[in-house]
Parts: C-alpha cells; sequence; structure tokens
C-alpha cells in the first residue's frame, strides 16, 4: 500500500510540475497595435500617461452610446460659447439670449449702433455665416436689435 501510495504521489508531482509554464524570451505573449502592422511586447519603451490614453481597451470614447464623463465634454454651454466667439470682432455688438432646441438655434445680438435696415441684414448674414461656420450642426437664426 506505501508504494502504491508513493508511485501516485510522485506521478502527480511530475504531472504539475509538467504543466508549469514560464515564459522566457520568444515565448512571451504579444499584442498587436492598432493597425495590426507592429507587434508589441510588455517591455516597450513608451509607456505612461500618454500610452493608456491611446490604448484601444481604455479609450471610451469610441462608442457613442457611452456618456462621456471628462471634464472637457461638449455640452450646450460651450456651444453657446461658440456663438459668442463668432462676436469677438465686433465691438459694438453684445449677445443676447442664445436658444437652442434641438438642432435649431436662434441668437439674439444686441447693436449699440443705430444701423439702417439694410446694415442690420448685411449684418445679420455676416453673423449668420460666422455661426454657421463655428457650429454646423444647427440650424441658425440671427436676429439684430438695437
Amino acid at each position: 500500500m506505501k508504494k502504491i501510495f508513493v508511485y501516485l504521489l510522485s506521478a502527480l508531482i511530475l504531472t504539475l510540475t509538467a504543466c508549469s509554464w514560464s515564459p522566457t524570451g520568444q515565448q512571451i505573449p504579444q499584442e498587436e497595435d492598432k493597425n495590426g502592422t507592429n507587434l508589441m511586447n510588455s517591455g516597450q519603451k513608451e509607456t505612461g500617461y500618454q500610452r493608456e490614453l491611446d490604448d484601444e481597451r481604455t479609450n471610451t470614447n469610441q462608442n457613442p452610446n457611452f456618456i462621456d464623463l471628462s471634464e472637457s465634454r461638449p455640452n450646450l454651454d460651450t456651444d453657446k460659447d461658440k456663438v459668442g466667439e463668432a462676436l469677438k470682432d465686433y465691438d459694438y455688438l453684445e449677445l443676447g439670449p442664445v436658444l437652442i432646441n434641438g438642432k435649431n438655434a436662434r441668437v439674439t445680438v444686441y447693436s449699440e449702433k443705430n444701423l439702417s435696415q439694410k446694415e442690420m441684414k448685411k449684418l445679420e448674414k455676416e453673423l449668420h455665416d460666422k455661426m454657421v461656420n463655428a457650429l454646423p450642426r444647427y440650424r441658425i437664426q440671427v436676429n439684430v436689435e438695437e
């Protein structure tokens, strides 16, 4: 009985030690990069914060269904700021209420100068073109008032 136990124990030890695997040299698992052209291993020189940001596994902004939780995520306030940036070339204009509803945006601009109707229409067209360049996703309506 003792001999059988010793044989079984030695067979078990040999079986367990034969299954162990310790990677060395070329046996280190490698991952492909984004384009699949280069192979990367864990000893790569380019490490750190930027690599973590560029890594596909940690980039959560690739799926539009995920909520963007970054501090610089775009929202309606950033869109309103872009509308205000379109007015920075005009000293005599002041931004009024900006109403955004879906794809429509209504922008009211107050003028400190007394403008004729023709000048107002020309100014509205200029502002409209600038705002469409800044925010192309909206249908923008510009109203210039005194």
